[in-house]
């Protein structure tokens, strides 16, 4: 618990607002891929519903195809470590045999081509992103009791058997590593919140038990974070 709280007081992180004119470079091209496998959480549809969401924030970038090749040359290398598990650690929300490693990069960074280089602006439902993330943390919260994952000896959340994303990136506002995913679990947060106030848009989308189960299972096993959560007032009726 001492390490989590230390990590907390560490990680008071400003998010500012997207800067619409950045460029998208290979190495952020690379951050932003990295970050959707692990935000996603093994799920290809909430994968794809966040590369929609970088097409809206910046439409105006594009990724042709020979950037794209770039980028799967680039990122071949530290990919396969991560998505095998060879690099000894375990954070992966779905097992890869080294066989299927090539296509699952090969067909992600294609549905990343493909939604940047759409030609509309529209946005993604940010109640289905909230909801698909929600979802996911029930899965492995609730019903897995946990996921597999090693220890470390200062906290990190990407080892955190029992991480929360919509509590974790959304609610307590931790930054995800990309201002991108920042500013969607912003959005995220505020869907959370229109629920637990009974919003009828948003609980069209979500389960509010489930959501509630999330929650509380979060503040059971990060007690050090209860003071957060319970200063959202819409969530201190859910917090235990």
């Amino acid at each position: 618990m001492a390490r989590m709280e230390r990590y907390i007081q560490a990680s008071k992180i400003t998010h500012p607002e997207v800067d619409a004119s950045q460029e998208l470079t290979t190495a952020k091209a690379i951050k932003l891929f990295f970050l959707s496998f692990r935000l996603s959480q093994g799920d290809g549809d909430l994968q794809d519903m966040i590369f929609k969401y970088l097409h809206f924030l910046h439409p105006e970038w594009s990724m042709p195809e020979e950037f794209r090749e770039q980028l799967k040359i680039e990122s071949a290398s530290p990919f396969k470590k991560y998505l095998s598990g060879s690099n000894g650690t375990k954070v992966l929300h779905v097992s890869r045999e080294p066989s299927a490693i090539d296509a699952t990069i090969d067909n992600e960074l294609s549905s990343m081509q493909v939604n940047l280089n759409r030609k509309n602006k529209r946005k993604p439902s940010v109640y289905s992103i909230a909801n698909e993330i929600m979802e996911k943390d029930f899965e492995y919260l609730c019903n897995r009791n946990g996921r597999e994952r090693n220890s470390s000896i200062t906290y990190n959340p990407a080892q955190d058997p029992f991480l929360s994303h919509i509590c974790f990136f959304a609610l307590e506002g931790h930054s995800t590593g990309a201002e991108e995913y920042d500013q969607m679990f912003r959005e995220v947060k505020v869907v959370v919140l229109r629920l637990s106030k009974g919003h009828k848009v948003a609980s069209r989308f979500m389960s509010v038990e489930r959501l509630k189960a999330v929650i509380n299972k979060y503040a059971q096993t990060h007690p050090q974070s209860i003071p957060l959560l319970q200063s959202q007032e819409a969530l201190l009726a859910w917090v235990a």
